[in-house]
């Protein structure tokens, strides 16, 4: 009777086996498919480091040992994000840029040649990094949120930026802001020439044996103007209404007649606009 049982059993127990068995295999291929597809997502997310816009604010950080820089904007770039050219010849974007988090990231360590970066005018920046010891930098025809610049010996020229913020700061390289409106700008150098011919609501320059000059096109709050040895030139004549003050151990003062002075102070008009100019041995001018 037992062998009969057994062999009534053996039969169902093998069905149930069977059963179990295509069950877990469909629950692997299910999950396998979920696998996929989120690979699939992860890689469409990746996909613009290959060269592909984002509609959100994208960072770009470059860092570059080369002689020249030279970034633009254009509406006719290969790439939705920025083309990039060393030496005149395009390089491959994914294999030059690194994206993570929103972004992208430049570095190029050779010490010689010239790269040049044209951003697609149609991208969102939020900020731009630039890190270039010894590359004379030309940044034009941008509109961006905060551009920060940090630069040795290199020369830096800025020219059609419109922006929220600009930091430039450098050792001994000559710096020159053309055409630029920002809400706030600060450029330091501690023996390179600063020449400032732009509007922004707050202006602090300073340098420190390196002379200033100073056209502000247009001067909304304040502008703070500081040098140690370095001649100081400001022309404000295009603003009606300013109280500034002066501090000066040495150095020969020469101020425009628009200019009534007073106790401690410099006002012109209703002065609403505040410039403070500070040099220790400099000479100072103000038209």
């Amino acid at each position: 009777m037992f062998k009969k049982l057994k062999l009534i059993l053996f039969p169902i127990i093998i069905f149930c086996l069977l059963v179990t068995l295509c069950g877990a295999v469909k629950l692997i291929a299910d999950r396998s498919k979920s696998l996929a597809g989120d690979m699939v997502l992860t890689q469409s997310e990746d996909s613009r480091a290959s060269g592909e816009s984002s509609e959100s604010a994208a960072d770009i950080m470059i860092t570059t040992k080369c002689d020249s820089l030279d970034i633009y904007s254009s509406d006719s770039t290969e790439s939705d994000v920025f083309d990039i050219y060393i030496d005149g010849k395009p390089a491959d974007f994914a294999q030059a840029v690194e994206y993570r988090n929103g972004v992208y990231t430049v570095e190029y360590i050779r010490t010689y040649g010239e790269m040049v970066i044209v951003i697609n005018s149609n991208l969102n920046i939020g900020s731009i990094v630039i890190d270039a010891p010894a590359a004379n930098m030309r940044i034009r025809d941008l509109t961006v949120s905060e551009l920060n610049i940090a630069t040795s010996a290199g020369n830096t020229c800025c020219d059609n930026i419109l922006c929220d913020s600009i930091i430039i700061v450098s050792q001994s390289g000559n710096v020159n802001i053309e055409d630029t409106e920002s809400t706030v700008m600060q450029v330091t150098t501690q023996n390179g020439r600063i020449s400032v011919n732009c509007g922004s609501g707050e202006f602090y320059v300073g340098s420190n044996t390196g002379n200033i000059e100073f056209n502000p096109t247009e001067l909304d709050l304040r502008a703070d103007l500081t040098t140690m040895s370095g001649d100081i030139y400001a022309d404000l004549s295009d603003d009606d209404g300013i109280t500034m003050y002066i501090r000066q151990n040495g150095g020969i003062t020469q101020i425009s007649r628009d200019f009534v002075m007073y106790d401690d102070r410099y006002v012109k008009g209703d002065g609403y606009s505040v410039v403070n100019i500070k040099t220790d041995t400099g000479d100072i001018t103000v038209e």
